[in-house]
Protein backbone atom coordinates (compact mmCIF):
# COMPACT_ATOMS: atom_id res chain seq x y z
CA UNK A 1 0.00 0.00 0.00
CA UNK A 2 0.91 3.35 -1.02
CA UNK A 3 0.20 6.55 1.59
CA UNK A 4 0.56 10.22 0.07
CA UNK A 5 0.79 13.36 2.87
CA UNK A 6 -2.90 13.86 3.99
CA UNK A 7 -3.82 10.40 3.84
CA UNK A 8 -6.47 9.67 7.03
CA UNK A 9 -5.57 6.22 8.53
CA UNK A 10 -6.14 3.79 11.19
CA UNK A 11 -3.26 1.58 12.93
CA UNK A 12 -4.17 -2.50 12.54
CA UNK A 13 -2.92 -2.99 16.14
CA UNK A 14 -4.97 -0.69 18.16
CA UNK A 15 -7.90 1.43 18.20
CA UNK A 16 -5.97 4.86 16.92
CA UNK A 17 -6.43 6.71 13.85
CA UNK A 18 -4.46 9.65 12.37
CA UNK A 19 -3.52 12.02 9.47
CA UNK A 20 -0.12 10.94 7.44
CA UNK A 21 2.23 14.31 7.75
CA UNK A 22 5.48 12.90 6.48
CA UNK A 23 7.01 9.85 4.30
CA UNK A 24 9.68 9.39 6.30
CA UNK A 25 11.52 6.14 3.69
CA UNK A 26 9.99 3.64 1.59
CA UNK A 27 8.70 1.62 4.58
CA UNK A 28 7.68 4.34 7.26
CA UNK A 29 5.27 7.47 7.29
CA UNK A 30 4.99 9.76 10.36
CA UNK A 31 1.59 10.16 11.78
CA UNK A 32 -0.41 12.79 13.62
CA UNK A 33 -2.54 11.45 16.30
CA UNK A 34 -5.75 12.57 18.09
CA UNK A 35 -3.64 14.14 20.41
CA UNK A 36 -1.48 16.43 17.97
CA UNK A 37 1.90 13.99 18.58
CA UNK A 38 3.65 12.76 15.40
CA UNK A 39 4.87 9.48 16.02
CA UNK A 40 6.98 7.46 13.16
CA UNK A 41 4.80 4.05 11.92
CA UNK A 42 5.59 1.11 9.39
CA UNK A 43 2.87 1.11 6.51
CA UNK A 44 2.27 -2.37 6.85
CA UNK A 45 0.36 -1.42 9.84
CA UNK A 46 -1.72 1.18 8.82
CA UNK A 47 -4.72 0.85 6.99
CA UNK A 48 -6.14 4.35 4.53
CA UNK A 49 -9.71 5.00 5.53
CA UNK A 50 -9.98 8.14 3.45
CA UNK A 51 -9.27 9.13 0.28
CA UNK A 52 -6.01 11.73 0.10
CA UNK A 53 -7.13 14.91 1.15
CA UNK A 54 -6.40 18.09 -0.45
CA UNK A 55 -3.98 20.55 1.67
CA UNK A 56 -4.36 24.41 1.19
CA UNK A 57 -0.80 25.21 -0.10
CA UNK A 58 -1.53 28.78 0.50
CA UNK A 59 -2.02 28.16 4.26
CA UNK A 60 1.68 26.78 4.91
CA UNK A 61 4.72 28.70 4.96
CA UNK A 62 6.86 28.22 1.74
CA UNK A 63 10.15 27.62 3.86
CA UNK A 64 8.01 24.24 5.65
CA UNK A 65 7.25 23.54 1.71
CA UNK A 66 10.93 23.70 0.63
CA UNK A 67 11.72 21.79 3.76
CA UNK A 68 9.82 19.03 3.10
CA UNK A 69 10.38 18.53 -0.42
CA UNK A 70 14.16 19.00 0.14
CA UNK A 71 13.99 16.26 2.61
CA UNK A 72 12.14 13.84 0.80
CA UNK A 73 13.76 13.96 -2.57
CA UNK A 74 17.09 13.39 -0.12
CA UNK A 75 15.43 10.13 0.54
CA UNK A 76 14.00 8.96 -3.03
CA UNK A 77 15.76 9.05 -6.08
CA UNK A 78 13.69 8.26 -9.09
CA UNK A 79 16.35 5.27 -9.90
CA UNK A 80 16.14 3.62 -6.89
CA UNK A 81 13.84 4.77 -3.76
CA UNK A 82 16.22 2.58 -1.52
CA UNK A 83 19.30 4.45 -1.83
CA UNK A 84 20.61 7.85 -1.26
CA UNK A 85 23.72 10.28 -0.95
CA UNK A 86 26.05 10.17 1.80
CA UNK A 87 27.04 13.39 3.38
CA UNK A 88 31.39 12.98 2.70
CA UNK A 89 33.90 14.97 3.22
CA UNK A 90 35.99 13.55 0.06
CA UNK A 91 39.55 15.44 1.41
CA UNK A 92 39.36 14.46 4.65
CA UNK A 93 36.66 11.44 5.16
CA UNK A 94 37.98 7.65 5.77
CA UNK A 95 37.08 5.08 2.97
CA UNK A 96 35.03 2.59 4.92
CA UNK A 97 31.49 0.38 4.52
CA UNK A 98 29.73 0.27 7.26
CA UNK A 99 26.35 -0.93 8.35
CA UNK A 100 24.03 1.45 10.65
CA UNK A 101 21.13 1.27 12.77
CA UNK A 102 19.73 4.85 12.95
CA UNK A 103 16.56 5.02 15.37
CA UNK A 104 13.76 7.26 13.83
CA UNK A 105 13.32 9.17 17.15
CA UNK A 106 16.48 11.57 16.98
CA UNK A 107 15.51 14.18 19.55
CA UNK A 108 15.64 11.31 22.54
CA UNK A 109 17.40 8.57 21.43
CA UNK A 110 14.36 6.52 22.09
CA UNK A 111 14.56 2.79 20.42
CA UNK A 112 11.57 1.98 19.21
CA UNK A 113 11.98 1.95 15.18
CA UNK A 114 15.16 1.93 13.21
CA UNK A 115 15.86 2.38 9.43
CA UNK A 116 19.11 -0.27 8.69
CA UNK A 117 21.39 1.56 6.21
CA UNK A 118 24.48 -0.21 4.08
CA UNK A 119 26.96 2.91 4.45
CA UNK A 120 29.33 2.73 0.91
CA UNK A 121 31.70 5.45 1.87
CA UNK A 122 34.55 4.07 -0.38
CA UNK A 123 35.20 5.13 -3.90
CA UNK A 124 33.77 1.54 -4.97
CA UNK A 125 30.61 0.46 -6.31
CA UNK A 126 29.35 -2.20 -4.47
CA UNK A 127 27.61 -5.63 -4.70
CA UNK A 128 25.90 -7.15 -1.87
CA UNK A 129 23.90 -9.80 -0.41
CA UNK A 130 22.53 -9.65 2.91
CA UNK A 131 21.71 -13.21 5.25
CA UNK A 132 19.87 -13.52 8.44
CA UNK A 133 20.19 -16.23 10.68
CA UNK A 134 17.73 -18.47 11.76
CA UNK A 135 18.04 -21.97 13.37
CA UNK A 136 21.59 -22.06 13.32
CA UNK A 137 21.29 -21.94 9.50
CA UNK A 138 22.07 -18.50 7.20
CA UNK A 139 18.78 -17.10 5.18
CA UNK A 140 18.85 -14.50 2.61
CA UNK A 141 17.30 -11.21 3.06
CA UNK A 142 18.14 -9.24 0.29
CA UNK A 143 20.79 -8.49 -2.08
CA UNK A 144 21.67 -5.58 -4.55
CA UNK A 145 24.03 -2.84 -5.31
CA UNK A 146 25.37 0.23 -3.38
CA UNK A 147 27.20 2.79 -5.58
CA UNK A 148 30.14 4.93 -4.11
CA UNK A 149 29.42 7.43 -0.98
CA UNK A 150 25.66 6.16 -0.96
CA UNK A 151 24.00 4.59 1.41
CA UNK A 152 21.14 1.34 1.17
CA UNK A 153 17.84 1.13 3.36
CA UNK A 154 17.98 -2.68 3.69
CA UNK A 155 15.25 -2.87 6.24
CA UNK A 156 13.12 -0.56 8.97
CA UNK A 157 12.71 -2.75 11.63
CA UNK A 158 10.66 -1.87 15.16
CA UNK A 159 12.30 -2.93 18.79
CA UNK A 160 10.87 -6.05 19.24
CA UNK A 161 12.28 -7.37 15.73
CA UNK A 162 15.91 -6.33 17.05
CA UNK A 163 16.30 -10.48 18.40
CA UNK A 164 15.39 -11.58 14.68
CA UNK A 165 18.58 -9.19 13.63
CA UNK A 166 21.18 -10.39 16.09
CA UNK A 167 23.18 -12.60 13.78
CA UNK A 168 24.01 -11.03 10.51
CA UNK A 169 26.17 -11.92 7.48
CA UNK A 170 27.18 -9.72 4.64
CA UNK A 171 28.94 -10.56 1.87
CA UNK A 172 30.39 -7.62 -0.55
CA UNK A 173 31.95 -7.22 -3.72
CA UNK A 174 33.82 -4.16 -5.23
CA UNK A 175 33.80 -2.36 -8.11
CA UNK A 176 35.59 -0.02 -9.90
CA UNK A 177 36.41 1.52 -13.81
CA UNK A 178 39.63 3.65 -12.39
CA UNK A 179 42.79 2.78 -12.00
CA UNK A 180 43.18 0.84 -8.47
CA UNK A 181 44.07 -2.17 -6.40
CA UNK A 182 42.06 -4.56 -6.69
CA UNK A 183 39.65 -5.10 -3.19
CA UNK A 184 39.27 -8.56 -2.02
CA UNK A 185 35.49 -9.46 -1.50
CA UNK A 186 34.89 -9.71 2.19
CA UNK A 187 32.29 -12.01 4.09
CA UNK A 188 31.47 -10.55 7.45
CA UNK A 189 29.43 -11.93 10.32
CA UNK A 190 27.75 -9.51 12.68
CA UNK A 191 26.64 -10.24 15.99
CA UNK A 192 24.14 -6.84 17.06
CA UNK A 193 23.28 -7.21 21.31
CA UNK A 194 19.47 -5.60 21.25
CA UNK A 195 20.94 -4.55 25.14
CA UNK A 196 23.29 -2.24 22.97
CA UNK A 197 20.24 -0.51 21.77
CA UNK A 198 18.94 0.63 25.10
CA UNK A 199 21.96 2.16 26.25
CA UNK A 200 22.35 6.12 24.88
CA UNK A 201 25.76 6.44 25.40
CA UNK A 202 26.31 3.32 22.26
CA UNK A 203 24.83 5.97 19.75
CA UNK A 204 27.59 7.85 18.09
CA UNK A 205 27.15 11.24 15.74
CA UNK A 206 27.84 9.90 12.20
CA UNK A 207 28.77 13.05 9.83
CA UNK A 208 27.92 10.69 6.78
CA UNK A 209 24.30 10.24 7.99
CA UNK A 210 23.71 13.13 9.71
CA UNK A 211 22.27 11.87 12.63
CA UNK A 212 23.34 9.11 15.62
CA UNK A 213 23.97 5.89 14.94
CA UNK A 214 25.32 2.69 15.92
CA UNK A 215 27.64 1.36 13.62
CA UNK A 216 29.32 -1.77 12.62
CA UNK A 217 32.40 -1.46 10.36
CA UNK A 218 32.47 -4.17 8.21
CA UNK A 219 35.55 -2.83 5.47
CA UNK A 220 38.03 0.37 5.73
CA UNK A 221 40.59 1.47 4.06
CA UNK A 222 44.13 2.15 6.46
CA UNK A 223 46.48 5.35 5.77
CA UNK A 224 49.33 3.59 7.49
CA UNK A 225 50.78 6.05 10.07
CA UNK A 226 54.33 7.02 10.01
CA UNK A 227 56.49 5.92 12.92
CA UNK A 228 59.55 6.73 14.04
CA UNK A 229 62.01 3.96 15.23
CA UNK A 230 62.80 5.73 18.06
CA UNK A 231 59.15 5.97 18.51
CA UNK A 232 58.00 2.21 18.14
CA UNK A 233 61.00 1.14 20.53
CA UNK A 234 60.08 3.21 23.42
CA UNK A 235 56.16 3.30 23.28
CA UNK A 236 55.08 1.96 26.61
CA UNK A 237 52.97 -1.61 26.58
CA UNK A 238 51.59 -2.99 28.99
CA UNK A 239 53.49 -6.13 29.65
CA UNK A 240 51.75 -9.49 29.46
CA UNK A 241 52.67 -12.04 32.40
CA UNK A 242 54.01 -14.75 31.42
CA UNK A 243 51.76 -17.62 31.46
CA UNK A 244 52.20 -21.20 33.06
CA UNK A 245 49.27 -23.10 31.50
CA UNK A 246 49.13 -25.66 33.95
CA UNK A 247 48.90 -23.56 36.84
CA UNK A 248 46.21 -21.47 34.86
CA UNK A 249 44.23 -24.61 34.08
CA UNK A 250 44.06 -25.45 38.02
CA UNK A 251 42.57 -21.97 39.11
CA UNK A 252 40.38 -21.84 36.20
CA UNK A 253 37.38 -20.47 38.10
CA UNK A 254 39.44 -17.53 38.45
CA UNK A 255 39.35 -16.95 34.28
CA UNK A 256 36.43 -15.57 32.95
CA UNK A 257 34.70 -17.50 30.39
CA UNK A 258 34.90 -16.68 26.52
CA UNK A 259 31.65 -14.25 25.90
CA UNK A 260 29.28 -16.57 23.06
CA UNK A 261 29.64 -13.84 20.50
CA UNK A 262 33.01 -15.32 19.71
CA UNK A 263 32.12 -19.02 19.31
CA UNK A 264 31.59 -19.65 15.70
CA UNK A 265 31.24 -23.45 16.36
CA UNK A 266 31.74 -26.42 19.28
CA UNK A 267 35.25 -25.43 20.58
CA UNK A 268 35.93 -22.92 17.41
CA UNK A 269 36.12 -19.29 18.45
CA UNK A 270 36.49 -15.69 16.26
CA UNK A 271 37.31 -12.88 17.64
CA UNK A 272 37.18 -9.39 16.30
CA UNK A 273 40.10 -6.93 17.69
CA UNK A 274 39.20 -3.82 16.18
CA UNK A 275 39.51 -1.24 18.49
CA UNK A 276 35.57 0.32 17.66
CA UNK A 277 34.58 -3.48 19.01
CA UNK A 278 35.84 -3.32 22.39
CA UNK A 279 34.93 0.29 23.56
CA UNK A 280 31.65 2.61 23.29
CA UNK A 281 33.79 5.43 22.22
CA UNK A 282 37.10 5.48 20.92
CA UNK A 283 37.67 8.78 20.59
CA UNK A 284 40.40 10.56 22.97
CA UNK A 285 42.19 7.60 22.78
CA UNK A 286 45.97 7.47 22.00
CA UNK A 287 47.11 4.83 19.70
CA UNK A 288 49.17 3.40 22.56
CA UNK A 289 45.99 3.03 24.92
CA UNK A 290 43.94 1.67 21.91
CA UNK A 291 46.80 -0.98 21.27
CA UNK A 292 47.33 -1.64 25.15
CA UNK A 293 43.09 -2.10 25.32
CA UNK A 294 43.17 -4.68 22.14
CA UNK A 295 46.47 -6.51 23.45
CA UNK A 296 44.54 -6.63 27.10
CA UNK A 297 41.41 -8.52 25.58
CA UNK A 298 43.00 -10.88 23.13
CA UNK A 299 44.95 -12.03 26.69
CA UNK A 300 41.66 -12.50 28.58
CA UNK A 301 40.05 -14.13 25.43
CA UNK A 302 43.06 -16.50 24.58
CA UNK A 303 42.54 -17.83 28.48
CA UNK A 304 39.22 -18.21 28.19
CA UNK A 305 39.86 -20.40 25.27
CA UNK A 306 42.80 -22.54 26.56
CA UNK A 307 40.65 -22.88 29.71
CA UNK A 308 37.70 -24.47 28.07
CA UNK A 309 39.53 -26.68 25.93
CA UNK A 310 39.01 -24.47 23.01
CA UNK A 311 40.74 -26.09 19.72
CA UNK A 312 41.00 -23.03 17.51
CA UNK A 313 40.28 -19.02 18.38
CA UNK A 314 41.05 -16.56 14.95
CA UNK A 315 42.28 -13.24 16.10
CA UNK A 316 41.04 -10.66 13.14
CA UNK A 317 43.71 -7.77 14.11
CA UNK A 318 43.22 -6.19 10.15
CA UNK A 319 46.25 -5.08 8.66
CA UNK A 320 47.03 -1.40 9.39
CA UNK A 321 51.06 -1.35 9.75
CA UNK A 322 50.95 -4.58 11.35
CA UNK A 323 52.15 -3.79 15.43
CA UNK A 324 49.26 -5.36 16.66
CA UNK A 325 50.00 -8.73 14.87
CA UNK A 326 53.52 -8.08 15.72
CA UNK A 327 52.67 -7.88 19.41
CA UNK A 328 50.19 -10.65 19.01
CA UNK A 329 52.21 -13.02 17.91
CA UNK A 330 55.23 -11.98 20.17
CA UNK A 331 53.00 -12.57 23.27
CA UNK A 332 52.29 -16.04 22.16
CA UNK A 333 55.92 -17.32 21.76
CA UNK A 334 57.13 -15.35 25.05
CA UNK A 335 54.12 -16.60 27.25
CA UNK A 336 52.40 -19.48 26.12
CA UNK A 337 54.28 -22.33 25.75
CA UNK A 338 52.97 -25.29 23.47
CA UNK A 339 50.39 -22.69 21.47
CA UNK A 340 50.79 -22.95 17.91
CA UNK A 341 50.00 -19.88 15.48
CA UNK A 342 49.74 -19.14 11.73
CA UNK A 343 48.12 -17.06 9.11
CA UNK A 344 44.14 -17.26 9.16
CA UNK A 345 42.68 -18.27 5.76
CA UNK A 346 43.41 -15.72 3.07
CA UNK A 347 40.28 -16.05 1.21
CA UNK A 348 37.66 -15.41 4.21
CA UNK A 349 40.31 -12.71 6.33
CA UNK A 350 42.94 -11.19 3.45
CA UNK A 351 45.80 -10.78 5.59
CA UNK A 352 44.72 -9.08 8.42
CA UNK A 353 44.28 -12.56 10.98
CA UNK A 354 46.36 -14.82 12.94
CA UNK A 355 44.46 -18.35 13.78
CA UNK A 356 46.00 -19.55 17.10
CA UNK A 357 45.84 -23.58 17.92
CA UNK A 358 45.73 -25.19 20.79
CA UNK A 359 47.10 -28.41 21.02
CA UNK A 360 44.90 -31.30 22.61
CA UNK A 361 47.14 -32.49 25.29
CA UNK A 362 47.80 -28.83 26.34
CA UNK A 363 44.70 -28.69 28.51
CA UNK A 364 44.86 -32.20 29.63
Amino acid sequence: MQLQIGDKVSFIDEKREGTVTKILNPSTVQVEIEDGFEIPVLIKNLIRITPTQKIDISKIEPEIIKESITEELEYFDEEDELTSPLFVDKKNAKKTVFLAFEPLNQKDLVPDMFNIFLCNASDCDILFSCFLKQNEKYTGFCYDAVSSNSRYLIHTIEDEDLEKWQHLRLQLLFYTTQENDIKEPIDKEIYTNPVKFFQKGSYVYLPELKSYCIPFYLYEEVVPQIWEEEQWEQDKIDKIPVRNIKEMLKEHASIAGLDKKHVAAPYIAEVDLHIEQLVEDDRGLSSYEKLNIQLDYFSKCLDAAIVQKFKKITFIHGVGQGRLKEEIHKIIKESYEGVKIQDAPFKKYGVGATEVLIPFNLTL
